[in-house]
């Protein structure tokens, strides 16, 4: 979309004028085609569309804190599009770092993960070879990375399998996980 500078003689500009739709974001006027619905609509389009309306109810719903007012400043939209943004986001685990895991109590399993606005919370759940939960925890935040505690020992030998689950404010997850094999 373009961008317009209002001068003296038109100090503001909102809605349609023709075919051209003008809005306020940030404190800049927006300028972009009004756009025609297709018809009929695809099974994405109607998936698309109920996304967003569950975003709009999420972010109408919850009322904006200092997290997501700084992040509408710091990217010059409205705190309402950074709340639908992060509704249609889920978090992302990027990384289990097992170096400092050896199979014994206390070892810590370092985990990276990202939102686009935060992470919550971080929980982490050791498995068996037939998927019975091990242990399971939730991993402390420690200089932007997460680490979680290990509170049981393995045996040598024994494969598990590590999974990280990030959640996000919404509430929404993002999952990665590792097989490790105990030397």
């Amino acid at each position: 979309m373009a961008r317009i500078q209002l001068n003296s003689a038109l100090k503001a500009i909102q809605g349609g004028i023709d075919n051209w739709i003008y809005r306020l974001r940030g404190g800049r006027v927006i300028i972009g085609p009004r756009v025609a619905p297709a018809d009929p609509q695809s099974a994405a389009q109607v998936q698309a569309r109920n996304r967003f309306k569950l975003a709009a109810a999420y972010a109408r719903s919850t009322t904006p804190d200092a997290v997501y007012e700084q992040a509408a400043r710091e990217n010059g939209w409205t705190p309402f599009i950074v709340m639908m943004a992060d509704y249609l986001r889920p978090p992302e685990v990027d990384l289990i770092n097992l170096s400092g895991y050896h199979g014994a109590i206390g070892d810590p399993i370092t985990v990276g993960a990202r939102d686009d606005v935060s992470v919550t919370a971080v929980n982490v759940a050791i498995r068996n070879a037939d998927l019975s939960v091990l242990e399971e925890g939730a991993a402390t935040l420690v200089n932007g990375m997460w680490v979680y505690t290990a509170t049981t020992a393995r045996t040598s030998g024994q494969t598990v399998s590590i999974a990280a689950t990030a959640v996000d404010r919404p509430g929404h997850t993002g999952t990665l996980s590792e097989t490790w094999t105990m030397p």
